[in-house]
């Protein structure tokens, strides 16, 4: 993911798992959690570019 350049501006919870390399119910977990931060468009949940950059460099390091 560090290689690959985030092109959009906002990405959906499947495009964002997807992204992470988390499957769709990780992913709201992390959501519920709060350590994914996301936004709503009607009943559409998104995912910033940054949001998902941030839970990337949130991630604990080996």
């Amino acid at each position: 993911m560090t290689s690959q350049i985030l092109t959009k501006p906002l990405y959906s919870v499947s495009e964002a798992a997807q992204l992470i390399g988390i499957g769709k119910t990780r992913f709201y977990q992390e959501l519920a959690e709060g350590k994914i931060a996301a936004k709503k468009l009607g009943r559409r949940t998104l995912i910033t570019a940054d949001a998902i950059q941030n839970y990337i460099a949130s991630l604990p390091a080996l």
